[in-house]
């Protein structure tokens, strides 16, 4: 066992077995100066209270309209002035499975002016073949679009969609799921050509509203058709406030992706998210706050994916069995708070950190990180991190591994983790100048497993001597003569 509080025999021996991997370097200066742990401490609180206070989210408040809604049936053309909503489906498989069931030149239920509940479309559309009772709740074989002064209200009954027929749900206003399951339907045929499931769009300037509902087997591999999903138009001014969606208690199931979200404002609290293709949530120049969720299972990708100039907190969650990683933060430039997250049994890396902005903020803490096929964490191209507080164990290569293909100032920052059973080194650093290290507990292989690798590797014994036998806290500034070539 090494780590910073060992008994002197074993702390002995570390240093023995340090000695064993390390380059001499008593010739040259030792890029080495002591910490103030208190001040290191003092600021990486502060970053996470500014993180939890910049990227606080509340849901919205506004009121749902109260007269109720007019219920038109408009015909849908492509390529003309107001279709750009449903402009993006037309090549996506919408329009020929309209035709194969609409005996009309396609047609699109559009809400309007007010509040509908199912049952008030039920009475107002009159058409079995557009809406009719099924299952304690109604089946929808038509498209359905919720223009800007529009709600529709779905409480205490199922929504089924046919699979067979175009329908899908295109959200312009406020769309609220209370209490209710919303799935495709098969109606006892085959699954649709090309796998054409319905799915849910929200634009810009829209609402969701999630609360205890369970939704299902929507989504298709097909732009903005993954399952549920955000977006902001080409034909929508660019300062069209984000969507707003909200979930709470509710279950995803069975999609490409749960939810794909750009230019949104989301808020997911105590949400499963269940048998997924691509992606549990990816997340795309939005704002959100993920908290004590669960996902489990992702086949193809990871569980969440962050990307763009994105703000946003993932606290709290649990993530397992995905087919790369729990979390994967990519092309990142914006504010970032991993938070008391347990990764588990994942088949790629814990948390994986690609091209990540200089001018980011992102603070990795409290996390647990177990049963990985690759490293607990990896960053390929990231400048500035902040690693504190994690339980790394059981990961078949690093417990952290971060690499630069050029130089980068840093800093990173690793204090206070617990690193233990890992299948190569505990910490490689390739092509980053500032280095922080304190305080972090190493169990290490007896078979003299390396601690430090990469640039870190010849300054190994006084890094481990320095931080065990006089418990310092120490900042290594290595010049470009000390950073290995690109690997």
């Amino acid at each position: 066992m090494l780590h910073g509080l060992l008994r002197t025999p074993l702390r002995a021996l570390l240093l023995t077995l340090v000695f064993c991997f390390t380059t001499d370097v008593r010739a040259a200066p030792l890029p080495l100066t002591s910490l103030d742990r208190s001040e290191q401490q003092a600021h990486l609180q502060q970053m996470q209270n500014r993180l939890e206070a910049d990227i606080a989210l509340s849901p919205d408040q506004s009121d749902l309209p109260l007269s109720p809604a007019r219920i038109v049936l408009r015909p849908m053309f492509s390529a003309q002035q107001g279709s750009w909503p449903f402009e993006p489906f037309v090549h996506n498989g919408m329009f020929k499975e309209i035709a194969q069931y609409q005996r009309q030149h396609p047609r699109i239920i559009v809400i309007q002016g007010g509040r509908a509940t199912l049952g008030m479309l039920y009475r107002q559309l009159n058409n079995e073949r557009i809406l009719r009772r099924h299952q304690g709740g109604y089946l929808l074989s038509y498209p359905l679009m919720i223009a800007p002064d529009a709600a529709l209200v779905l409480e205490n009954e199922p929504l089924f969609l046919q699979a067979h027929t175009g329908t899908a749900l295109i959200n312009r206003g406020a769309l609220h799921i209370s209490n209710a399951l919303l799935t495709s339907h098969l109606d006892g045929q085959k699954a649709p050509a090309g796998n054409a499931r319905p799915f849910l769009m929200n634009w810009a300037g829209s609402r969701l509203h999630l609360d205890n509902a369970s939704i299902r087997d929507l989504g298709y591999d097909a732009y903005l058709s993954r399952g549920i999903t955000t977006a902001l138009s080409p034909q929508q001014p660019e300062d069209t406030p984000p969507a707003q969606v909200f979930l709470n208690g509710s279950t995803l199931q069975n999609m490409p992706v749960g939810l794909e979200l750009q230019h949104a404002r989301a808020i997911v609290s105590a949400s499963r998210f269940e048998q997924m293709q691509h992606y549990a949530l990816d997340l795309d120049n939005s704002q959100f706050a993920l908290d004590n969720n669960q996902i489990q299972t992702v086949k193809q990708f990871s569980g969440i994916r962050v990307r763009g100039a994105s703000a946003g907190r993932l606290v709290a969650n649990r993530i397992g069995h995905t087919r790369k990683s729990a979390i994967e933060v990519e092309n990142f430039q914006g504010q970032l708070l991993v938070r008391a997250n347990s990764l588990s049994n994942n088949l790629g890396h814990g948390i994986l950190l690609r091209e990540v902005h200089a001018d980011s903020s992102l603070l990795v803490t409290d996390n647990t990180i177990l049963n990985t096929q690759g490293s607990a964490l990896e960053g390929v191209n990231v400048s500035v991190l902040n690693v504190t507080r994690n339980q790394i164990s059981n990961t078949a290569e690093y417990a952290i591994s971060l690499r630069n293909a050029t130089a980068t100032p840093g800093p990173v920052r690793i204090f206070d983790n617990q690193l233990s059973h890992v299948g190569k080194a505990m910490v490689r650093t390739q092509g980053i100048h500032q280095i922080l290290l304190g305080d972090n507990q190493f169990i290490a292989s007896p078979l003299l497993q390396p601690i430090l690798v990469g640039d870190l590797m010849k300054y190994q014994a006084p890094v481990l001597q320095r931080m065990l036998q006089q418990q310092e806290w120490v900042d290594i500034r290595l010049d470009e003569v000390s950073l290995l070539p690109p690997s």
